[in-house]
């Protein structure tokens, strides 16, 4: 996936987490007739009281309505219509690689340092207005106007996707009128047109309702794919107090339709509780010592949560013990999935740490929930300062800070 310009703290496990599970949830293409969740189900852990099993959301082309037979009702004793096999389903889309750039695309260097046609942005209150028209580009920034909001039109990342299927790469360009810590964005679609950069059109821009993009990638089957948010993570805004989805874009031939994903943000709001223990350890053994830390979820909220999401960072420690055990964690990922958490219910882990640290007052363990859809679809949550919980001894704080 293409990055943006901007950091944020979060997105490292957050990347971790789709590394592992992008595989699954991409879209089978634009030619799809409908979008289907499929639960992929691991074996339930006895440490586990709140039916807890691994779950992936893995969206998959429901074929099976155009593999339907045709034709008039077939009359007793007369013969069938002949009916084709069921077509061969696609297989599954998967990311554009960004490098080497493909036929016809173009570089996010090139792209710097160009000219080129950018659609108008959708004006959010609280913005002033942003540049568009041609704009000449020079070392990635347009279009700055030198004011009290200090406006400058930056690119960001870049990703390709073949959106009409020709066989020439198409440049999708993320392009944000920064203002301070965020301001309006958009992804364009881009061709070359002989010695000159085409803009095809605008993929999607953020409006009301999407008010940011956090990572977007072109995909093989010619879609895009964008990771929106319903706020604007800055200025100290929680991660969880705002919705994060999945949305694919596909070319019509004039414009870019959405194709995948939820087409509105959900209207309830959850409430999950962290609470995390004290890290506890024992004398060491050849230097290395085990800990042990209690890490309580409890679903305080009106509403079901049907997927939890529970995203792990460690600080000079290594993952020990059942409670790490691979079929409840996905390879290589910090996040761990359980099942519905209804009303008042509470889930409880026993989880153990090993280190070599010296002093284990420095040793840190910091547990994020995250309340989700089965489609994956991350929702709000109406008290996101309590959505995590800190292990650590002597109240240090581990590595990785969030807003």
């Amino acid at each position: 996936m293409s990055e943006f310009h901007d950091s944020d703290p979060l997105r490292t496990l957050f990347a971790e987490y789709e590394d592992d599970t992008a595989p699954q949830i991409r879209a089978a293409g634009v030619a799809a007739a409908t979008i289907a969740v499929r639960r992929l189900r691991k074996v339930r852990s006895t440490l586990i009281a709140a039916g807890v099993a691994l779950l992936f959301a893995m969206p998959v082309a429901a074929y099976a309505l155009m593999s339907r037979p045709t034709g008039p009702p077939v009359t007793p004793g007369s013969p069938g219509p002949t009916v084709s096999a069921s077509p061969t389903p696609r297989p599954p889309a998967t990311p554009v690689a960004t490098e080497p750039v493909p036929a016809g695309g173009i570089s996010r260097d090139e792209l710097r340092s160009a000219t080129f046609d950018v659609p108008a942005f959708v004006e959010n209150e609280g913005y002033v207005p942003c540049g568009s028209g041609s704009i000449a580009f020079i070392n990635g920034s347009g279009g700055m106007v030198l004011s009290e909001n200090n406006r400058q039109l930056i690119i960001g990342g870049v990703s390709y996707a073949d959106i009409d299927g020709n066989g020439q790469w198409e440049t999708i360009v993320h392009l944000e009128c920064s203002q301070g810590e965020t301001g309006p964005q958009q992804l364009i679609a881009l061709r070359r047109a002989g010695s000159t950069i085409q803009t095809v059109g605008a993929v999607v821009k953020t409006d009301a309702e999407i008010q940011q993009f956090y990572d977007f990638t072109g995909m093989s089957d010619g879609t895009v794919q964008v990771n929106v948010r319903s706020g604007r993570i800055c200025c100290d805004v929680p991660y969880s107090s705002m919705q994060h989805q999945v949305r694919g874009y596909g070319w019509t031939g004039q414009r870019f339709e959405q194709v995948l994903g939820s087409r509105s943000f959900h209207s309830d709001k959850v409430n999950l509780q962290v609470t995390v223990s004290k890290l506890v350890f024992g004398k060491p053994t050849a230097g290395v010592r085990t800990g042990t830390v209690m890490v309580r979820v409890s679903n305080t909220g009106p509403v079901a949560v049907e997927d939890v999401i529970l995203l792990l960072s460690l600080r000079h420690a290594e993952v020990a013990g059942p409670g790490w055990a691979a079929e409840r964690w996905l390879p290589r990922s910090p996040a761990r999935h359980f099942e519905t958490l209804r009303p008042g219910e509470n889930l409880e882990l026993d989880l153990s740490v090993t280190t070599t640290q010296a002093n284990v007052n420095e040793v840190g363990v910091q547990i994020f929930a995250f309340s989700a859809m089965t489609n994956g679809d991350l929702l709000a949550d109406s008290k996101p300062d309590d959505n995590e919980g800190s292990g650590n001894l002597a109240g240090i704080s581990p590595e990785i800070q969030f807003g």
